[in-house]
């Protein structure tokens, strides 16, 4: 099984794609961070932030991919779709992580914020490769 999983990683430019996507969720998540704190700092509620934010960033990130994989065998408006379909189950995930790390663990909001991008860049890269970019 192992096997397997390392060939496939090695046939279909996992790495390569794993790298060029890191410097798009990191554009992106940079675009979401900003965008959180500019609102979070204004008074707006962190999980309001979250959702503003999380949303642009989405956009972003989208847009970006297009670069990165390959063109899917989806048309614009379904991969569009897709995207944020799966970057709304991120963004729960993401809001999750928050709420746990902000309120349960007293975490600094930004600090927190951060820590959530991190664990779901990892369902965001997946799903973009293995499913909406995917040939």
């Amino acid at each position: 099984m192992i096997k397997n999983i390392l060939e496939k990683i090695k046939s279909n430019n996992f790495i390569l794609h794993l790298i060029q996507y890191l410097g798009v969720g990191g554009l992106a998540a940079l675009t979401d961070w900003f965008i959180f704190y500019f609102l979070f700092i204004f008074g707006i509620n962190y999980l309001i932030s979250s959702i503003i934010s999380f949303s642009l960033a989405t956009g972003v990130n989208y847009f970006f991919s297009k670069y990165v994989f390959e063109n899917s065998k989806y048309n614009i408006n379904t991969e569009i779709i897709l995207v944020y379909f799966v970057s709304a189950i991120g963004l729960i995930l993401n809001l999750s992580f928050m709420w746990f790390f902000y309120k349960k663990l007293s975490i600094f909001s930004l600090l927190s914020k951060i820590m959530a991008t991190g664990l779901v860049f990892f369902w965001n890269f997946l799903s973009r490769k293995y499913w909406i970019f995917k040939k």
